[in-house]
């Protein structure tokens, strides 16, 4: 009668801890979680990787806090750091990394960050810039396919779209590998606030249209974001995507009224649409047309921030506009040329608001035609 033993997968799954420390010594998993300087949690051991993964998830779950937003007529709630990108990468750590060298698993939690470190280089022709779009591949097959069969794992190979999908929604820094070096590979995710207006603009435009975004469409709407204001060049070189793949998702991103385009100097360049965006930013959910005009995309732009927060500076308006600040004092002594702007203060506080003249004015024009509409200048 055949005897039955248990694969080197089946060992680091679900194996004891003193056969996994005798047979597979490597196979060892450490957790430590900080708060501020204090040490709350120091533990090395060897235990099998489903209980491992499942004893950093509840940790995590003590630590992270949910951001809730009513964008629609349905709640988003995002966590600060999303459960499923963790346990991706908690996976990856487990099925990728080499067996064959000293070191262990490395789950470290702190207030600002946290990071799964396991021994082993990247694939070959793998890097940490490459990491995204990399053929997916395993280093240890049998362990891998057996985490996707019981559901922890992505079925198609692509969970580092699963780690990265979630920051990009929320308008955070996605999980990063540049600290990886030739002996580990160690992902980071770090804390960072929800751009809940970003959020606001996909989620309400995505039922306004009845289109939903792709990975890579999220990828360019965080370039453009990023960028401020982009040409299709500075998209492509900031994702790393084909021309036509952004060409695509640029396209979509304008039918969807998300992003708006501008001639400038006979390149077309790229900006969030700003009457759903930026100037939500101030506190206002006023919807404004932002349409560029007399050859320059930020005059009615300006007048919707200043209808929204009543008066603004140099800085003010470089920063909600993503220009530069020479250019917003040009924006400004435009206006205030024309006599629409006055200056209120002196110095390095100056800012600009609406005459009396003009505001009187606007308001005629309001009861006479029952809408806002500015006056050509």
């Amino acid at each position: 009668m055949s005897t039955v033993h248990p694969t080197m997968a089946g060992l680091i799954l679900l194996g004891k801890g003193e056969r996994i420390r005798d047979l597979i010594p490597t196979a060892e998993s450490a957790f430590t979680m900080m708060k501020g300087t204090k040490l709350i949690r120091n533990v090395s051991e060897h235990i099998p990787a489903l209980q491992a993964i499942e004893r950093c998830i509840e940790s995590l779950d003590l630590v992270n806090m949910m951001t809730e937003l009513f964008p629609g007529p349905v709640a988003v709630r995002l966590m600060d750091i999303d459960p499923i990108s963790f346990r991706e990468a908690l996976v990856n750590a487990y099925s990728h990394r080499d067996y064959t060298e000293m070191g262990r698993i490395r789950v470290d939690i702190n207030d600002e960050q946290i990071s799964i470190t396991s021994p082993g280089d990247f694939m070959q022709g793998i890097t940490p810039n490459s990491v995204l779009f990399a053929e997916p591949r395993s280093r240890n097959t049998v362990l891998a396919d057996a985490f996707k069969r019981i559901g922890l794992a992505e079925k198609t190979g692509r969970g580092v779209d699963k780690i990265i999908e979630p920051s990009l929604f929320a308008g955070r820094p996605v999980p990063r590998y540049d600290e990886s070096t030739s002996t580990y590979v160690r992902v980071v995710f770090d804390k960072a606030p929800v751009d809940d207006n970003f959020v606001t603009l996909i989620v309400q435009n995505q039922v306004k249209s009845n289109m939903e975004l792709s990975l890579r469409g999220l990828m360019v709407l965080y370039s453009i974001r990023k960028l401020k204001q982009s040409s299709m060049d500075d998209i492509i070189r900031d994702c790393q995507l084909s021309p036509v793949i952004c060409e695509m998702n640029v396209q979509q991103l304008l039918k969807m009224n998300i992003i708006q385009s501008v001639d400038m100097d006979g390149k077309q360049l790229y900006y969030l649409n700003t009457a759903d965006y930026v100037y939500r930013l101030h506190g206002t959910s006023q919807v404004y047309d932002v349409t560029p005009t007399y050859g320059n995309p930020y005059i009615k732009a300006f007048h919707s921030l200043l209808n929204a927060v009543d008066q603004v500076t140099r800085t003010d308006v470089a920063n909600a506009l993503g220009i530069s600040k020479p250019q917003a004092y040009r924006l400004i002594m435009k206006l205030f040329n024309k006599g629409i702007l006055e200056k209120v203060g002196n110095g390095k506080y100056t800012s600009y608001k609406y005459t009396d003249t003009y505001v009187a004015e606007k308001i005629r024009l309001e009861r006479m035609t029952e809408k806002s509409l500015l006056p050509s200048i």
